[in-house]
Formats: C-alpha cells, structure tokens, sequence
C-alpha cells in the first residue's frame, strides 16, 4: 500500500513539473510572437534595409488623400519627405510635418510614415502618424 501512495505521490509531482514546465514554454512562445509581431508599422525612420526611390507623386498623393482631413482641421506644415522600399513594409514614405499649435523643437519630429505592400489599391494602405519622436529630421 505504502509502494502504491508513493508512486501516486511521484506521479502528481511528475505531473506538477511537466505542467509547469509546459507553461513556462507555452508563455516563452507567446513572448517570442510578440517580438516579433511588435511592429505593426514601418519603423519611424529608414532602415539599412530600405532602398530610396525617387519621388512618387502619385503614391504621395494616394498618402496625403489618408490623412488630408487631419492635416487641414489641425494645420499641419508638410516639410521634408523621403520614399523608399521595404521588403517587409512595400512602398514606404515618411513625410515630417509640424503645427501650429505646438512650438518646434530641434530635438522632436513629427512624422506620418504611409506605406503600401503588394498590388495598387486604396484597401491596403497604412498610415501612422508620430508627433514629439527623437528622430534625426528627414
């Protein structure tokens, strides 16, 4: 009998351990997936990776038409741009900007990043604005 509760006892706490264990791996894996899920959006500023373009007046356009109702109701001034390609992100153009509202800071950037992977179409454009980031300005 006393053989019988001691293997009862080793196997809960082999139990207990293999349990434990797995939720350690299985909150370890939902870690590694939002690391690598956390960009959600091109990074604020250009990458080794990326490859500058020569202007796009027409994706620009497609980009400024996104966000063209937030930039005239809060005046936002539309300085320098850049556009480059991404093998993740697609077709990426960052475009800093500032407001009236807020007095400007050489050490803050305000930035809309608009990007478009795979074909043309006005469904798969993303856009992010950042306002106040310590970004080199463009």
């Amino acid at each position: 009998m006393n053989l019988v509760r001691n293997r009862y006892r080793s196997c809960r706490f082999c139990t207990a351990i293999a349990l434990t264990w797995l939720m350690w791996i299985i909150s370890m894996s939902q870690l590694m997936a939002m690391t690598d899920a956390d960009q959600i959006f091109p990074p604020i500023a250009p990458n080794d990776e990326e490859v500058v373009l020569p202007a796009n007046p027409s994706f620009e356009s497609e980009c400024m038409s996104v966000i063209a109702a937030d930039a005239t109701k809060f005046s936002w001034q539309f300085k320098n741009s850049i556009l480059t390609r991404s093998k993740t992100w697609g077709l990426v153009w960052r475009v800093d900007f500032t407001t009236p509202r807020v007095s400007a800071s050489a050490n803050f950037v305000n930035r809309v990043t608009c990007w478009r992977s795979g074909e043309v179409s006005r469904n798969n454009i993303g856009v992010s604005i950042a306002f106040g980031q310590r970004v080199k300005p463009l």
